[in-house]
């Protein structure tokens, strides 16, 4: 029979190498995942930690600090994302004066004192903070206040995710259930929050939570941000989830690192005694107690009889420090969705032309983020102001315009060209050949059209006040 069984054995063999060879069982894969498992059971498990350690990363790892810093920088910039309004009247035409009004309002609501309960944030701020919290965190949380005694009737209050607490889990009546502390209706559609308060044990020195003081807040004032990957997903995780394994490693490598170079740039060697002679008392001794000997350059000394000295090298620093450094803040950087020589601050590394293929990409990955950020976020903050604002007359327009006036368009930050006077003339060929608009070329900059021509009417008139030429003016400049 044997030879059956071999034919057997050989048919099996061929039909695995046909299989999908991610999903062999050998000696080399058993310990890779072989079920599939819901994301929420995952957040539950190992969700706290997790934001717990991307949060001690945020203080303590140079490149999870520099990486919220790229972000923060690149998705709010300095004058965050600025509303635009684009009511029109009834001809299809911009209402200029109702357009100029909101923004007004808006202006005043954004700064701080206004916007938010704690009267600290500008709407810069919480832009930052939303960023800063769905990187770190995984999501942020913020809750409206319709009614609120203010001068617009409405403020934010950003609330920590931590009070959120995944082991907050419970099957209700008529198919409702909670899961991580947010409660939903049988089609899975939010009806509440529930906080659990985080109290501190004064005696044990830690804090914890208490569950006997929940709070219930209904979902329709809750501000819920997070990237969904997965369409069962109730909870966000943290950005930099893939990466945070190989950036703690790498840090404790650097520390490794630093501490060898210290001693090996500190001590030069041991003095050892015990052979036939005298005793060796050097030129003094440390604070330790150790032996000390004062050297010169160049000078030779001779030790005493039955002393002799050990020369120690520890090898730092060391030529390969910066290459394996730089192999995994390779892997990190793919894993946070960052270029290499952006995270490193290494543009050495590349060529020119390679580097501005990552800058590129950087770009179009933040512009993903400045959308998601304007379209779910702002524009229902938006929505809560003008709302607000109509009701009770602080925007001096009638509240049966609200439809109208939610017809805006969010302007986020640009970038400068990175070749300017090569994108310059590429963007003059595409509007030559009617294959981009002045709007699109502003807009890719973080301008606004209307603002460039109001500010070159403004210019223009300047110049006829003081009786200057253009290029009399352009040279007052330079």
């Amino acid at each position: 029979m044997w030879p059956f069984k071999r034919k057997v054995k050989a048919l099996e063999n061929m039909i695995a190498d046909r299989a999908f060879h991610a999903a062999q069982f050998n000696n080399l894969l058993n310990k890779w995942a072989k079920t599939t498992e819901q994301i929420d059971a995952d957040l539950q498990r190992g969700g706290h930690a997790l934001r717990a350690r991307a949060r001690d990363m945020a203080k303590n790892n140079v490149y999870a600090k520099k990486y919220l810093n790229i972000l923060k920088t690149n998705v709010v910039g300095k004058d965050g994302i600025r509303l635009q309004c684009q009511a029109k009247n009834r001809n299809g035409q911009l209402d200029v004066s109702a357009n100029s009004l909101v923004e007004q309002a808006w202006q005043q609501f954004c700064q701080p004192g206004e916007c938010d309960v704690t009267g600290r944030l500008s709407i810069i701020d919480a832009q930052s903070l939303m960023v800063l919290g769905e990187a770190r965190d995984g999501e942020y949380l913020i809750r409206e206040y319709d009614g609120y005694k203010n001068s617009f009737g409405y403020a934010l209050q950003f609330i920590d995710p931590d009070l959120l607490d995944e082991d907050h889990n419970e099957d209700l009546a008529n198919g409702r259930y909670i899961r991580m502390g947010i409660e939903y209706n049988k089609n899975g559609f939010p009806i509440n929050y529930h906080l659990t308060p985080i109290r501190n044990d004064r005696v044990r020195g830690k804090s914890y939570r208490d569950s006997r003081s929940r709070s219930v807040v209904p979902a329709s004032e809750i501000i819920h941000g997070y990237l969904q990957e997965f369409s069962n997903q109730s909870r966000g995780f943290s950005w930099m989830h893939a990466a945070m394994v190989e950036m703690h490693h790498l840090g404790a490598f650097r520390e490794a690192a630093i501490i060898a170079s210290r001693i090996g740039a500190s001590n030069m060697g041991f003095f050892t005694e015990g052979l036939e002679g005298g005793s060796f008392t050097g030129d003094g001794k440390t604070a330790s107690g150790d032996l000390q000997i004062d050297i010169e350059p160049g000078v030779f000394r001779k030790l005493p009889a039955g002393v002799d000295f050990k020369m120690f090298d520890s090898k730092y620093p060391s030529d390969m420090v910066d290459a394996f450094e730089m192999r995994s803040l390779k892997g990190i950087a793919s894993g946070l969705n960052i270029s290499y020589p952006v995270l490193a601050s290494d543009p050495s590394s590349t060529s020119y032309g390679t580097m501005r293929g990552f800058t590129i990409d950087d770009r179009d990955y933040f512009r993903g983020l400045q959308n998601r950020l304007s379209s779910l976020t702002l524009q229902r903050i938006y929505r809560g102001f003008l709302r607000n604002g109509l009701k009770n007359g602080s925007i001096g327009l009638p509240a049966d315009r609200y439809q109208k006036l939610l017809e805006v368009k969010w302007q986020p930050r640009g970038w400068q060209w990175i070749d300017p006077a090569k994108d310059a003339a590429a963007y003059k060929i595409l509007d030559e050949k009617q294959m981009i608009d002045e709007f699109t070329i502003a807009a890719e900059r973080g301008m606004d059209l209307e603002e460039i021509y109001q500010q070159r009417a403004a210019a223009k008139k300047l110049r006829e006040k003081y009786k200057l030429t253009e290029t009399e003016a352009n040279n007052a400049e330079a």
